[in-house]
């Protein structure tokens, strides 16, 4: 399983941090991935999750993430008995534009 997020033209030290994450865990044949919004200064994120395998879902939300514990904001679980892929695509209040992705292949 992979999760990478695209360059951005950006150093680390020019460029906002991200306040979400895209986590997937593994659970036999079940993956679950969850959208977590973790920030040091309060911020305001519009977030679409597009997940494709035997399915397709989407999860969109607006919301305001708050410093302190980190947050899970959506889950999607989902069988791998085919490949499957996942695309997190957020607007932060900052202007800050990123996406995030995973994939994995079907289970076995």
């Amino acid at each position: 399983y992979s999760t990478t997020s695209p360059a951005t033209g950006k150093t680390a030290m020019d460029q906002a941090p991200r306040a979400l994450s895209l986590e997937s865990s593994l659970t036999g044949d079940d993956v679950e991935l969850a959208v977590i919004g973790s920030v040091s200064t309060a911020v305001t994120v519009d977030y679409i999750l597009e997940v494709e395998g035997g399915s397709r879902t989407r999860h969109a939300g607006r919301t305001g993430v708050q410093p302190g514990a980190p947050q899970r904001l959506s889950t999607v679980r989902l069988r791998t008995l085919a490949p499957w892929s996942a695309r997190l695509s957020v607007i932060q209040g900052d202007g800050q534009r990123y996406e995030l992705t995973a994939q994995g292949p079907a289970g076995g």
